[in-house]
């Protein structure tokens, strides 16, 4: 397989919402490990109702961002990705346990590695910058 067929499968998984995964991701086999603040798991039923929304256009609107970098080699595909939008109803960030208000503005960036076999994808790594969203909602000093 390609890189660009690869980055392909990526690029469908992300845009594809988790009705439709079933094309991109191997449901027996997936891995969500390493993710700070998630338990590793084999689960994908776990991570699925672990409850963050899959579509963020339920909380935010204004939305803007997506997919900024997006590098392959080999089985591996590494993404940078930014989200940013205003909450139009509260939010209760997954790993933060913090409650994002109405009217606020967030930028949650982070980087996303995903391992595939037989074009499917088996493992996702993500990494966010959750201090820079808990400082954005003032609960983090900022640096001078």
């Amino acid at each position: 397989m390609s890189i660009e067929e690869t980055k392909a499968i990526v690029r469908r998984y992300l845009a594809g919402g988790r009705q439709n995964w079933e094309a991109v991701v191997d449901l027996d086999r997936m891995r969500v490990v390493d993710t700070p603040g998630m338990p590793d798991t084999d689960d994908w039923e776990i991570l699925l109702a672990h409850g963050e929304s899959d579509n963020p256009r339920e909380f935010f609107e204004n939305l803007s961002g997506g997919v900024q970098d997006i590098i392959a080699e080999g089985n591996k595909v590494v993404v940078r990705w930014t989200m940013n939008g205003t909450a139009k109803k509260p939010f209760k960030h997954p790993l933060l346990y913090v409650t994002i208000p109405v009217g606020t503005t967030i930028a949650r960036r982070g980087i996303s590695i995903f391992t595939l076999d037989a074009g499917m994808v088996i493992e996702e790594r993500t990494y966010e910058d959750r201090l820079g969203v808990l400082e954005q909602l003032g609960l983090a000093p900022t640096a001078p």
